[in-house]
């Protein structure tokens, strides 16, 4: 078993290497060198370049095959024409080192050892290099204790060393899609005819962000109001995007529009355009230098005197969507624009340094006859008055040059023109033909209208209200909906109602009733409730919707000390089952067997009835469930035995016993 492992290094070895190291961090490292072991052949039968073996003896021929071998391995980039091509201890371009234990002194492969693959190919950042060629330096010691303590390093545990020139102009984009060179490298400690052999391999490939061949080109592909490029994933150029041009692609085609932003309302003010970064759906607005906001809208510097023209005020403001500060100009009176630099003059109707009076002069038996001064104020015509409206003429008809006829207007008409204003309940050239108000409809909402001797009325539909029904009611105010349901607004007058559990409708007004569908079954009585039904039951049966037949049992038909088991037939019957000596359907007999079977005693026996049946009573000659085994008379020694010679039974129709046969001297009686 091989095992290989990092070793701490120390003292003075070391220094020298983080101070190596700390020239390569201070630089860029555009590029990185990947070095690979893979076979290592030891031909010259193990032997350092002081005749030692592994493990510290002197040897004058091959050091044995069976040996356990600790070997010390660094790896050291140098520069070209450094002259310090043996110095294990001068690395400008970085290193690293490593321990690896091996069973015997012939060959092996690295990456068969334990682990190997976890820390091969060794990675170096590398910066750039004048003549893109290095040497790669590789000392193969042993370590006779075991450690991995570089102090005892030195020239006598050297096995071997091997050099390499490697030229960086063949740079891949990255780790996995570059190509390793091979070769295999020669001893070059001694000059020996078995000289051990290492087989390498060597690539570079390009940190992220540099390109080239030899990763000397740098680009950060970008996507701003700056510039917008990708960057060529071979040669590193700067390829702009669409709309963009230049060398750093910072140059803009006006005429070319981002179709997302072709398709989308945004507004980018004061030569701002739009942007949507990244490829994405989110258009947004590049403002030119002195402007901001999400529609460039807004200054974002403001000079006195210099931004604000005309005596133009500059005050700050902050706009919530983009979470900015901006300025705005605040004009003087006569002024408008961005900045202040546009004299103000006001649309037609408008009146007054900022233009916000408004005065029409309709000179209209409708509006009035006025004209409006320089401030948006109301000049009644002459001869017409109040103020307010200057609707009401002051000259009588026969002086009014403007009346039709001598006598002027009839019904309140007001000379004017040629004609008459006529009142509103009136028309005709000299307002003579009365008005219908409600020829015009004036109700809304299909409101009713009637007419007055001063007008009209309106009868306003359910739900608004007003002289002319123009007023909206909101309908849940009068409470629609019934049974306490909850009204719903839908729109100006419509509405629904949500109705409580029980209820429907529209006005939640008709109770649901459940039993409509006859949810009861085997001729049960269905009851409605607010929440459902109910059903009562016929009493052999039961459930909700009285489905569930009664087990008959369970009222406990049968009398129950006279009674084995009682058995649900499922049909709604029972069967009782008796104990012996009951009878009937619910066993609420007792059984009658003296009676049922005449004789069942015989030889004159005397039956009996019992809970579990009858028994007979025998006479004294006789014995037996049935009286029907006769009694021997002499079983009982009857005779004296000591005077008699035996018992004899006596048996005719009329006498059953015994007779003594006595010795001579004796008799029976």
């Amino acid at each position: 078993m091989n095992n290989i492992y990092f070793s701490t290094i120390n003292i003075l070895f070391v220094s020298l290497l983080l101070l190596n190291n700390r020239q390569i961090d201070c630089q860029e490292s555009p590029s990185v060198v990947l070095v690979d072991l893979t076979q290592f052949d030891i031909l010259n039968g193990g032997i350092t370049t002081s005749g030692q073996c592994c493990d510290g003896s002197i040897s004058s021929g091959n050091c044995s095959s069976t040996l356990s071998c600790n070997l010390y391995t660094i790896v050291c980039l140098d520069f070209v024409y450094s002259g310090l091509q043996t110095n294990w201890t001068y690395c400008p371009l970085g290193s690293k080192s490593f321990r690896v234990t091996i069973n015997n002194t012939g060959s092996f492969n690295f990456h068969l050892i334990s682990n190997a693959a976890t820390f091969l190919p060794l990675q170096f950042p590398l910066a750039l290099i004048s003549d893109n060629s290095i040497n790669i330096k590789i000392f193969i010691f042993y370590d006779y204790m075991n450690t991995g303590n570089l102090t005892f390093i030195n020239q006598n545990t050297l096995l071997n060393r091997f050099i390499a020139t490697f030229r960086i102009d063949s740079s891949y984009p990255s780790a996995s899609s570059g190509i390793f060179q091979r070769q295999t490298l020669l001893d070059v400690s001694r000059n020996t005819t078995n000289m051990n052999q290492l087989s390498v391999g060597f690539m570079t490939y390009c940190q992220v962000t540099y390109y080239g061949q030899q990763c000397s080109v740098r680009c950060i592909s970008n996507d701003d109001c700056t510039s917008s490029y990708v960057c060529d994933t071979i040669t590193g150029t700067k390829v702009c995007s669409p709309g963009w041009y230049g060398v750093e692609c910072g140059f803009r085609n006006k005429s070319y529009v981002q179709p997302i932003c072709s398709s989308n309302a945004l507004t980018c003010n004061n030569d701002g355009f739009c942007q949507a970064f990244n490829n994405t759906n989110q258009p947004t607005c590049c403002c030119p230098l002195g402007f901001t906001g999400l529609n460039c809208q807004y200054l974002s510097t403001c000079i006195i005197n210099s931004t604000c023209l005309n005596g133009g005020l500059c005050n700050p403001a902050y706009d919530p969507l983009s979470r900015s500060y901006y300025y705005v100009c605040s004009c003087a009176t006569g002024y408008t624009g961005l900045y202040c630099q546009e004299r103000q003059q006001c649309p037609p109707t408008f009146y007054g340094p900022n233009c916000t009076i408004q005065c029409h002069a309709p000179n209209s038996c409708s509006e009035g006859h006025f004209t409006c001064n320089s401030e948006g104020g109301k000049v009644c015509s002459p001869g017409w008055s109040p103020i307010s409206t200057c609707l009401t003429k002051n000259l009588s008809s026969y002086l009014d040059p403007e009346c039709p006829v001598s006598t002027g207007c009839l019904n309140g008409g007001t000379c004017f023109n040629g004609t008459c204003c006529c009142p509103s309940t009136y028309t005709g050239h000299l307002c003579e033909t009365p008005i219908d108000p409600c020829a015009i409809n004036p109700c809304q909402h299909n409101g009713l209208c009637s007419s007055t001797s001063t007008g009209y009325t309106c009868q306003c539909s359910p739900y608004y209200t007003g002289s002319l029904c123009e007023i909206t009611l909101n309908p849940c105010d009068y409470s629609p909906c019934r049974n306490n349901a909850q009204c719903q607004l839908l729109g100006n007058i419509t509405f629904y109602c949500i109705c409580p559990t029980g209820y429907t409708g529209q006005f939640c007004d008709i109770q649901i009733n459940y039993c409509s569908s006859q949810p009861c079954v085997n001729k049960g009585v269905c009851i409605n409730t607010i929440t459902g039904f109910s059903c009562i039951c016929s009493a052999i049966y039961t459930g909700p919707t009285c489905s569930i037949a009664i087990n008959p049992c369970l009222s406990q038909p049968c009398i129950a000390n006279n009674t084995l088991n009682c058995i649900n037939n499922n049909n709604l019957t029972y069967t009782c089952y008796c104990r012996a000596g009951f009878t009937g359907s619910i066993c609420e007999q007792t059984m009658n067997s003296c009676s049922l079977v005449p004789s069942l005693c015989k030889n004159s026996g005397t039956c009996v009835n019992t809970i579990n049946g009858y028994s007979c009573q025998c006479n004294g000659l006789y014995q037996g469930s049935d009286c029907s085994i006769p009694i021997d008379p002499c079983s009982s020694n009857p005779c004296v035995a000591s005077n008699s010679i035996s018992c004899q039974i006596i048996t005719n129709s009329t006498i059953y016993g015994y007779s003594c046969t006595c010795q001579q001297g004796h008799t029976d009686k």
